[in-house]
């Protein structure tokens, strides 16, 4: 019996409860400027704030996960068990988000361990060097052919959105439509000079059409 409590002495670490207040409120801030950064230069072609929005959720969940777990040796070998049966079905479409999400769990991680320091000047490179690519990133979409496809939740008029595409492309190609009861679906090949100029057709045919769902396909994957 002694040498099980000692054992337990061991293993158990008492929880600060303001270390543990004061690395959520950390975890929420670093989380926030995540979403920020993540609205305003990522690269990503979805809805960039849908997807952010859960930033300071995820920032701050894992960070008091990690707090709880690493006061005691049970509590981190149940965590095994507990993590064997989530299972995470959302799609990530774009390997940037999912960098994102990396990010995000680190700053819990770093948090939960009690790394504040060292978690905050890790993410402030991290800001660092996504403001420098966002400089020195000359990639362009020059003439790229993208599939787009649009799927409407009502029916609309094909020339306007036909007129909204030209505003915006270098070239559109009208590959196909289906209007109907169940399904409102316009399928157009376009090019257009910059990256911007896809963003702001983006934005400007989810303003104008509420509920639009948009699928992109590079030129490779079009059969």
């Amino acid at each position: 019996m002694d040498l099980l409590s000692s054992f337990q002495s061991d293993v158990i670490i008492e929880i600060g409860y303001f270390d543990l207040f004061f690395n959520l409120i950390i975890a929420a801030v670093l989380g926030w400027l995540l979403e920020y950064f993540f609205i305003n230069y990522s690269q990503t072609i979805n809805n960039k704030k849908i997807f952010s929005k859960n930033f300071i959720l995820i920032a701050t969940t894992t960070a008091f996960i990690i707090s709880i777990v690493k006061s005691s040796l049970a509590l981190s070998l149940g965590l095994v068990g507990a993590l064997s049966i989530i299972r995470f079905r959302t799609a990530i479409k774009e390997p940037e988000e999912l960098s994102y999400l990396f990010i995000c769990i680190g700053i819990g991680l770093g948090l939960g361990a009690g790394y504040r320091v060292v978690t905050i000047i890790a993410l402030l490179l991290i800001f660092a060097i996504i403001l420098i690519r966002s400089k020195l990133d000359t990639k362009e979409l020059s003439n790229e052919t993208i599939y787009l496809n649009l799927y409407f939740m009502k029916k609309i008029n094909l020339e306007d959105v036909l007129q909204i595409c030209k505003s915006y492309c270098t070239e559109v190609y009208l590959r196909d439509f289906d209007f109907s009861n169940s399904k409102n679906q316009v399928g157009l090949i376009v090019n257009f000079e910059n990256e911007k100029k896809l963003n702001l057709l983006v934005k400007n045919l989810k303003l104008k059409y509420k509920n639009l769902e948009v699928n992109l396909i590079n030129k490779q994957n079009i059969i």
